[in-house]
């Protein structure tokens, strides 16, 4: 079998977008999206909750549906799962076809150079049995020590956690992250 890092250098690694009835908000993400040139993204639309919620799932998938820079995978779900049963069915189903996945809830807007931060911190902690997950967020004013990449704008913190074959989707301490198989 080849090194990851040769894999993840040929490959990309999908975003996933879990969504349900913020459509500002979402907006907002899938810009910073596409500042990133994300080339894939899973997007997960959770039915309404109440009948009163049907209208922003609506705009919500509209404004999905609209997605023309990238590749997107749409599911649109008829029922609402709420939001922990959408990340564990919507993650374990996309790590069924991807060796790793980047989340982001529709609140979660990235910065510049957050999918290459992500892509680079894979193929550099990926082996390493002491990371569980990889954060991508961001510490108003600190920088990583490693140097990895260190635009301010996108210093980023590591939590430590399970090994990946302790547990799929290792806990991390904040959205979004990035897990992997």
């Amino acid at each position: 079998m080849q090194p990851y890092v040769e894999l993840a250098a040929r490959s990309m690694v999908p975003i996933i977008v879990f969504a349900y009835a913020r459509p500002e908000h979402l907006a907002q993400t899938l810009k910073g999206l596409r500042a990133n040139r994300v080339p894939l993204i899973y997007a997960f639309g959770d039915g309404p909750r109440t009948p009163e919620k049907a209208e922003q799932v609506a705009s919500v998938r509209e404004i999905l549906r609209a997605v023309d820079w990238c590749d997107l995978k749409l599911i649109e779900r008829n029922e609402n799962l709420g939001l922990a049963q959408s990340i564990m069915t919507g993650v374990s189903s996309v790590l069924d076809e991807h060796e790793s996945v980047i989340v982001l809830e529709d609140d979660c807007v990235p910065l510049d150079g957050f999918y290459k931060f992500m892509v680079q911190s894979l193929n550099r902690y990926h082996q390493d049995g002491r990371v569980g997950c990889i954060s991508g967020y961001g510490l108003p004013g600190v920088r990583h020590p490693t140097g990895l990449y260190t635009n301010e704008a996108c210093a980023k913190t590591f939590w430590p956690g399970p090994t990946r074959s302790a547990s799929r989707a290792s806990p991390c301490a904040c959205w979004p992250k990035e897990i992997w198989r």
